[in-house]
């Protein structure tokens, strides 16, 4: 009885080994929801982001342990994308009926970063068709992980399309996305405050305008702030982007550019970037603005101006829409359009076959291009997902539907999408906004503008060999 005992108190322990021994393996394992938030987090909130995982697709060797990955059907494409949302429904079913051989599969991403995607490339668990910002799928498409549309028939739908966003799919002759949807930026100003002030939006019109109209805000409401910028409190906005998206809408608007037109020099040093830094810095110095960002406190009421987006559209309108106005960028420079950020979410094809990681045929890529023509080109499904998502449609007969011109304010931001500017699809762009991010730090501190953008050239050039 003892030994029967014995024997059965070692299997409960050994069992037990076992169990214990699983968690940690499949705690850590590559592709858990552990793993996955950890890898998220140091790309999100690092200026100097772990490299990159090698986007070469790998071969399973022969001995290995992991599941197969089972044939790809050829009469099927699979899209990242939400699985409950009805515009993309709507086009699958539109392009089924057009082609009723090829069956289009949703997979559960709705959400892609460059990570992600990455990881998928190179473990051979890609999808036919995703949606990204443009900057990282035209990034990409220029170190070959993202098809060039363009010998399926992207540029015989060009001209359908705003010229910003379909530029900022573009490069070197190349397409490489097709635009689904896109935001931008415009100068939203209290009223009340612009009112007491004595000033007219017709004085937000030019830089001086705009210098001149802070000047009077300070005095008329001397314990609010006349307007602000995403400086050193930025970062807990949107990590390095949004002082970066401003400080190249200066830039543009300055009539200087960001890279040079090949993406191998940086630009932003130059004349036009020191001008466009010093105004901003100016109005640190002149006690026109606090140097922590003052987002939150626009919308109560404290700050006179700001820089936003229409993705904040909820923000601008409730509970003090009626005390917001928006309208268009100031001129910086006479002869320089009124540029504003453009930000442009493409779909793409990537260059591998979906669940596999062999290269697309020459017919499946026109499959998926055809599948995106369908989509993209219907204004009925632009303006749906645009209007649930606080965006805007990219094509020129969508963006002109009486939704976005009947209501002034979305008026203005309509207007402004169309005198935008997109950032460059540089494949290394992670790196290169952390130091143009500490450069516009620098600046504010030290007051030393050449300098800081300096450090930022050194640094970007670097990258950029």
């Amino acid at each position: 009885m003892a030994k029967k005992f014995i024997a059965i108190l070692l299997l409960i322990l050994m069992a037990g080994f076992v169990f214990v021994g699983c968690g940690p393996k499949e705690f850590w394992e590559e592709g858990s929801v552990t793993a996955k938030r950890s890898n998220s987090e140091s790309a999100e909130y690092s200026s100097e982001p772990a490299p990159r995982p090698n986007p070469r697709p790998i071969d399973p060797s022969p001995d290995s342990t992991s599941d197969p990955v089972p044939p790809p059907n050829p009469n099927q494409i699979i899209v990242w994308a939400d699985p409950e949302d009805d515009t993309v429904k709507k086009a699958i079913e539109n392009f089924e009926k057009k082609r009723p051989d090829i069956k289009v599969k949703i997979e559960n991403n709705a959400t892609v970063d460059i990570e992600a995607l990455r990881r998928a490339l190179s473990s051979g668990q890609a999808p036919d068709i995703l949606r990204m910002d443009h900057v990282y799928l035209t990034g990409m498409g220029r170190s070959g992980e993202i098809v060039d549309l363009n010998k399926y028939g992207a540029k015989n739908i060009a001209p359908k399309f705003v010229d910003s966003c379909w530029d900022a799919v573009s490069h070197g002759g190349a397409v490489y996305g097709i635009p689904g949807d896109a935001t931008t930026t415009a100068l939203a100003y209290n009223i009340d405050m612009l009112n007491a002030a004595g000033k007219s939006v017709n004085d937000l019109k030019t830089y001086d305008g705009l210098k001149a109209t802070a000047k009077a805000m300070k005095t008329a409401s001397p314990t609010k702030t006349p307007i602000t910028f995403p400086f050193f409190g930025a970062a807990d906005c949107w990590r390095e982007n949004w002082p970066v998206f401003n400080f190249c809408s200066w830039l543009w608007r300055e009539g200087g550019e960001i890279l040079s037109s090949d993406l191998k020099t940086a630009k932003f040093n130059e004349q036009a970037g020191i001008d466009a830094m010093s105004k901003l810095v100016s109005f640190a110095t002149e006690k026109l603005t606090q140097t922590q960002y003052m987002e939150a406190d626009f919308y109560k009421g404290n700050v006179g101006m700001i820089e936003m987006g229409y993705w904040a559209l909820p923000s601008l309108g409730m509970p003090h829409g009626n005390h917001i106005g928006v309208t268009t960028m100031p001129v910086l420079k006479a002869g320089v359009p009124a540029y504003s950020i453009l930000r442009v979410f493409a779909w793409g094809v990537t260059t591998n076959k979906a669940k596999t990681s062999t290269k697309k045929s020459e017919e499946a890529n026109q499959i998926c291009f055809d599948f995106l023509e369908t989509f993209l080109t219907d204004d009925a499904l632009q303006v749906s997902w645009a209007r649930k998502n606080n965006f805007f449609p990219t094509t020129k007969t969508a963006i002109d539907n009486s939704y976005f011109t009947s209501n002034q304010v979305l008026k203005t931001f309509s207007e402004q999408m169309k005198v935008a500017k997109s950032l460059p699809g540089a494949t290394n762009w992670f790196q290169i906004e952390g130091a143009l991010s500490k450069a516009i730090n620098d600046a504010v501190s030290s007051k030393n503008v050449p300098n800081a953008l300096n450090n930022a050239a050194n640094r970007v050039n670097e990258l950029l060999k």
